[in-house]
Parts: structure tokens; C-alpha cells; sequence
């Protein structure tokens, strides 16, 4: 009966496990043998997190033995019609680029909800320098 429970547990578990597929490459800018112009990037930023605030949660919680946040989410609703912009590239595909900043983060987490990406396109998350690439 125990490695019944344990079993259904660990399948369980794995049921809502979801990863990210990587491509590998690079976004379509850092590909090309001539530099490409891109235009300005459409950004959207943040609120500014009250990081005294943050860490005084952090301390509190830790107080009442609950473990701190990994972050805070702010909800956005970002979409390909209220953000971002669209570039033709010169061999006539069209990339759409948006840029995320969030001032006295320390990472952004993206989380997606009814996304969709159609058969034969890619998606890259990078920062400015291109240091960390997710493909």
C-alpha cells in the first residue's frame, strides 16, 4: 500500500511538470553577416519594487515561518496588439520585439498565459547584451 501511495504521488507530481523546449541559435540580429538596424524597441517598465518593503515582508514571513517570496508579480496583460512593435526583416519575415524592464529588480519571470506560437516561428528571450540567451 505504501509504494501504491508513493507511486500515485510521484505521478502526480509529474502531471503538471511543464518545461521549456530550446531551440539553441541566437536571435535574428546576432545571425546575419551584416549588422542589422533595428528600430527603437518598444518598451514597457514596471513599477519599481519598494525593496525595503520586500524585505521586510521577507523578514516577517520568515518570522511566521512561511518562506519568502521568490518574487512579486505584476500583471500586465501584454499581448502582440498593446505592445511591443513589428519589424519587417529583409528577407520579408517579421519579427516583433518588446523590451521588459522593471527598476530594483533583480530578475524579470515571465509567465504566459494563452500563448501560441504558430508552426515555424521562434521566440527568444535575451537580455541587452545578449549574455543570456533562452531560445
Amino acid at each position: 500500500m505504501k509504494k501504491l501511495f508513493t507511486t500515485l504521488f510521484l505521478l502526480a507530481l509529474t502531471i503538471n511538470l511543464v518545461s521549456q523546449m530550446q531551440v539553441g541559435g541566437q536571435p535574428y540580429e546576432l545571425s546575419v553577416e551584416q549588422p542589422l538596424i533595428l528600430p527603437e524597441l518598444s518598451e514597457v517598465r514596471l513599477p519599481a519594487l519598494d525593496m525595503k518593503k520586500v524585505n521586510a515582508e521577507d523578514v516577517q514571513n520568515a518570522k511566521e515561518g512561511r518562506l519568502e517570496l521568490f518574487s512579486r508579480y505584476h500583471y500586465v496583460g501584454l499581448n502582440l496588439h498593446n505592445s511591443g512593435s513589428w519589424f519587417t526583416m529583409p528577407n520579408g519575415d517579421k519579427m516583433w520585439r518588446l523590451k521588459i524592464s522593471a527598476k530594483n529588480a533583480m530578475a524579470i519571470h515571465l509567465v504566459y498565459d494563452q500563448f501560441f506560437l504558430p508552426e515555424g516561428s521562434i521566440m527568444y528571450i535575451y537580455n541587452e547584451d545578449y549574455t543570456d540567451i533562452i531560445g
